[in-house]
């Protein structure tokens, strides 16, 4: 189709939807009328250098997806503290459940290769037993 072509058939629907729509000076005050956004646009503004220089690079990045397929993964219900998810949030990135299958995995390993019983009273993790 040529532009010539196509500009004719485009007249032809513009004058077929004035006419569909009425006398062309209903057209005219419909199409007259400027319409404004209800809200104005918010400007991007990039964050402050202060705001750059305060936030915590990332230490662990776990990537790719858990194999629920072929692995057996079984769900759990956690209660984590708000302070510790701040912390992971912080400092580790990708898919939450690999991070904390990888930090349990650590943690685990750790308890396995002390020498002796490890004993941790949860008040001293929440912040009341500390001194």
């Amino acid at each position: 189709m040529s532009k010539k072509e196509f500009s004719f058939n485009l007249a032809e629907k513009m004058a077929q939807a004035k006419k569909d729509l009425g006398s062309s000076e209903e057209t005219q005050e419909i199409t007259s009328k400027k319409i404004e956004p209800s809200t104005p646009k918010k400007e991007k503004t990039k964050p402050s250098k202060d705001k750059q220089e305060t936030a915590i690079d990332p230490k662990l990045f776990v990537s790719g997806r858990l194999n629920r397929k072929d692995c057996n993964y079984i769900a759990r219900s956690l209660h984590i503290s708000e302070t510790l998810l701040n912390d992971i949030n912080a400092h580790c990135k990708g898919s939450e459940s690999a991070i904390y299958n990888y930090l349990l995995t650590e943690g685990l390993r750790k308890i396995k290769e002390a020498s002796g019983m490890i004993h941790v009273d949860i008040k001293d993790m929440e912040g009341e037993g500390a001194s």
